[in-house]
């Protein structure tokens, strides 16, 4: 059974823009025998993040700085993916992540529905759920000519519900924005998931809970472990198995599904 779980020759491809974001992907694929692509919008931290992953399992971790925004870039990519590896990658991991620009925190980040400026709401949701869609589209489409694959969307549970608000310093958690995305997000999973079902492509989500990397005020971490059954804040290396299981033959009847990992904070 164990062998489920093995990535062996899988080439994945991981979409993730936060060093933590990146270390929990890179190194769950590493550890199953994957061969990991790493690519995200800012330069500093796909190097750093690389570097420490790297550094930590002696590997050599290929980066592409990309504008997931744009298609022409994702084709770029994808034919440059082909050049070095001599395939396409045969899974695709999208770790979602809501960040805001400085101009979005000076307005506030918990705004109300009649304060949103509307650009602010299209840049949004471009960047984080429409990269999704292209990513899944040009990668998605050759996993569906081929031999099937496996496409994973992870996101965070503060997003999923506008009562999950902790407090006014934890930022986006009910935003609309924020909260259009992460549920959009799961819509897109149970989609894809039913579009390309003839073709051998599963696609499933992974919705993660707080964890103690982050850097969350005292009065933060204490308000998040009060409404979290199991008492604490999770290890970022927690949601490491989840995501081999979500990727692997181990989840070979999974998909359209939305596995959640949050100490049981969405159970009251």
């Amino acid at each position: 059974m164990i062998e489920k779980y093995n990535l062996n020759n899988k080439l994945v491809l991981i979409k993730a823009d936060q060093i933590l974001q990146q270390i929990r992907c890179v190194e769950a694929v590493i550890e199953a025998g994957g061969n990991p692509i790493l690519i995200g919008s800012n330069m500093n931290n796909l190097v750093e993040g690389s570097e420490k992953i790297d550094k930590k399992y002696s590997t050599s971790t290929f980066i592409s700085l990309i504008d997931a925004t744009n298609e022409q870039d994702i084709i770029k990519l994808k034919q440059t993916i082909l050049s070095k590896f001599d395939t396409y990658p045969d899974i695709l991991i999208n770790d979602s992540v809501i960040e805001f620009e400085h101009h979005d925190l000076d307005e506030g980040s918990n705004m109300k529905l009649d304060e949103r400026m509307i650009k602010t709401w299209d840049r949004i949701i471009r960047k984080e759920l429409t990269t999704i869609l292209l990513l899944t589209k040009i990668f998605g489409n050759q996993m569906a000519k081929t031999n099937g694959g496996v496409i994973l969307n992870i996101l965070s549970d503060m997003y999923l519900n506008p009562k999950l608000n902790i407090s006014d310093s934890l930022l986006n958690v009910n935003d609309i924005s924020s909260i259009t995305v992460a549920n959009g997000l799961i819509g897109l999973t149970k989609y894809i998931a039913t579009y390309w079902n003839k073709k051998n492509v599963r696609s499933n989500a992974l919705t993660i809970g707080a964890y103690n990397e982050h850097s969350y005020t005292t009065k933060d971490r204490v308000d998040l472990i009060n409404q979290i059954p199991i008492e604490r804040l999770a290890d970022n290396d927690e949601f490491k198995a989840a995501i081999i299981f979500l990727v692997s033959d181990a989840s070979s009847y999974m998909t359209g599904s939305n596995l959640v990992i949050n100490g049981g904070r969405t159970c009251w």
